[in-house]
């Protein structure tokens, strides 16, 4: 067991292997410990819709290729009444909002194959996976010399011995019932439904048309709205809630024959046969969220501090976003990049939507057994209609694809573009130099704990003004590069195409060169040909800032915000490190091997354009963690 590391996550689902992963992905020393046994938990269901937005963050940690090949894709969706076909129901609506995004489908992967994904990137990366390990105790020395001011004691759960883990820094994931909120004496703020769901995966025989469509819904007299959704491996989850009227038939010792038993008449009138059923549960859904994220040094994310029903498939996708939120602030800070003000935004942005998601799902849950609350839904319509007409109305949050948030330190305001601060910066079409093959943005935006500066370039021939007060502050001894950590990945955005990007733009261009080729990655985020613009996208790909395109010192204001001044030595301005380069001749090799009388060079080459004779800064390109091949 290890004895000391900077991030000790506890909980080893996927918030808490994903909270790992993002952090071991910056260079931080983390380690995850989880009580159970995985092995054991083989069969369970547990989480498997994955949304849009969160199959976005996925990809952008490099995990989502290998759960691609897994996981059961959805692109349709039926709903039944009486057994009959209907063209509209409940989450037909997932399907006619999926807009706005390139993962333009819903995925099931039941969550051990998520979490063997997961806990494989975190070991690849250098974090550490402990299983059977228990949470005891937490002290904190506020005093401590070297930082590692907690101390955890921890318990083999085969062996029984205890050991004690030194750290700067703890982070709860260990579910609704979290052993580090409740020693954090953090309040769990709401209360239980009363509502009793049944869930279960299983391989099925049915006579129901397009039963492996992808997701569909029943609506049954007796249970209310059944959920049908295929899963990976051949499994369909079957889920469904116990009415009242109900519980005392099935009692409290209820059997999977009784289970099976209650699916069959759930899914009438098609019929129902089981070849094997892998896990069931029936669990009572309550909606709390804790009235914090985050005691000193010690924060919590996912089901630990908001917890709620499965009705809407919210648990995992949420658990990811505050583990990817989270994350790339802690990691940045650790290393010494940001003022600890950054670490505050973790509760500003995620317990909000949290408190959203808690809402929405008390209306959710009740219409889904069949209750319409008071002042919900229009007068004479049935819980049914009353549920597709809640679904359709809150389905862009669900898919994620609304989840923003508001105005602070790290989405800065703006009155340029058209994507407002806080919101996702949209996965966009974008060619490399020469290929006709376009890639998508986030291919090369990945989190790595890195801001992306997009510099939409626009047509030169009308802002070549603007890319010159550009090019100037950035290779000024002002600019916040040389004032600042080298935490920032460069992408120069080029309409249409050119034969070579600096000799177009008149000016060397500001990291590595992409072209837009029919402007539509422009028009996307509301930058003209005539004017261009910057954006800044967070790790997380969330946009925190947009500006003109000249407009280099407010560009360097939102960083130094926040950002750190570098602690190592100040760079040399990058025109003196052109002037050097020049400075040394370039020689010619002949066949027989003797050097040939060195000559001056041009035409680029050295960093001087031959018409122009402009300086061209010669600058290292990303490392490969920082930007995809």
């Amino acid at each position: 067991m290890i004895e000391r590391v900077d991030v000790l996550v506890c909980g080893g689902g996927p918030t808490g292997l994903l909270t790992g992963l993002g952090l071991a992905r910056q260079g931080i020393s983390v380690a995850v410990i989880e009580k159970c046994q995985k092995s054991e938990q083989a069969k369970f269901g547990r989480a498997s819709l994955l949304y849009p937005r969160t199959m976005e963050l996925l990809d952008q940690v490099d995990v989502w290729e290998h759960m691609a090949e897994i996981a059961h894709i959805s692109r349709g969706y039926v709903n039944y009444n009486g057994g009959k076909r209907l063209i509209s129901g409940t989450y037909h609506s997932i399907f006619n909002q999926l807009h706005g995004t390139y993962f333009d489908y819903v995925v099931n992967i039941r969550q051990k194959y998520s979490e063997d994904i997961f806990r494989k990137a975190l070991e690849e990366k250098g974090g550490s996976f402990y299983e059977q390990y228990e949470l005891l105790s937490i002290v904190q020395d506020d005093d401590a010399a070297d930082d590692y001011a907690l101390t955890v004691r921890v318990k083999n759960n085969a062996t029984a011995e205890e050991h004690q883990v030194k750290c700067k820094y703890l982070v709860g994931a260990d579910g609704k019932n979290s052993a580090v909120r409740q020693l954090s004496e953090i309040a769990f703020v709401g209360d239980d439904s009363g509502i009793k769901w049944f869930r279960m995966d299983a391989v099925v025989k049915t006579d129901m048309p397009d039963a492996r469509v992808g997701m569909a819904s029943i609506e049954s007299p007796i249970y209310g709205h059944v959920l049908w959704m295929c899963q990976d491996h051949g499994r369909t989850r079957i889920g469904f809630s116990l009415p009242p009227k109900l519980a005392d038939r099935f009692g409290t010792d209820i059997t999977e024959a009784q289970v099976r038993e209650a699916a069959q008449e759930a899914v009438a009138p098609f019929s129902l046969e089981f070849e094997t059923v892998d896990w069931w549960t029936l669990y009572s859904v309550g909606q709390r969220v804790a009235e914090t994220f985050r005691r000193k040094r010690v924060f919590l994310a996912g089901d630990a501090c908001h917890s709620h029903s499965s009705g809407a498939g919210q648990g995992m996708n949420a658990g990811a976003q505050d583990a990817l939120n989270l994350s790339w602030k802690l990691g940045g800070f650790l290393k010494g990049w940001y003022d600890e003000s950054v670490l505050d935004t973790y509760e500003e942005e995620r317990r909000p939507e949290a408190q959203r998601i808690i809402d929405q799902d008390k209306t959710l849950s009740a219409l889904i057994t069949g209750k319409i609350p008071e002042g919900v839904g229009r007068p004479g319509a049935t819980s049914f209609e009353v549920l597709g007409d809640f679904i359709a109305s809150t389905m862009r949050y669900t898919l994620g694809l609304d989840v923003h948030y508001e105005t602070n330190l790290l989405n800065q305001k703006a009155n340029i573009g058209l994507v407002s601060a806080g919101w996702p910066g949209p996965d966009v079409l974008l060619r490399r130099p020469g290929s006709r093959i376009s890639l998508r943005l986030h291919q090369v935006t990945k989190n790595v704990g890195r801001f992306h500066v997009l510099v939409f370039t626009g047509n030169p021939a009308l802002t070549g003004e603007s890319l010159r007060s550009l090019r100037s502050y950035m290779d000024s001894e002002d600019s916040f590069t040389h004032k600042r950590p080298d935490i920032f990945n460069f992408l120069t955005i080029i309409p249409g195409d050119a034969p070579q990007s600096d000799h177009y733009l008149g000016i060397s261009r500001f990291g590595k060169a992409f072209y837009d080729s029919d402007m539509s990655a422009a028009c996307k985020y509301g930058f003209s040909a005539a004017l261009g613009g910057v954006v800044v996208l967070r790790p997380d790909g969330i946009l925190g800032y947009s500006g003109e395109l000249g407009e280099g010192k407010e560009l360097g204001e939102y960083f130094l915000r926040f950002v750190k001044a570098s602690v190592e030595s100040p760079q040399e301005p990058i025109t003196k490190k052109v002037a050097e380069i020049e400075s040394k001749p370039t020689g010619e090799v002949e066949f027989d091997g003797e050097t040939t009388e060195t000559k001056p060079v041009a035409n680029g080459v050295n960093g001087v354009h031959a018409d122009t004779q402009t300086s061209i800064p010669i600058r290292e390109g990303p490392t490969e963690t920082s930007v995809a091949a």
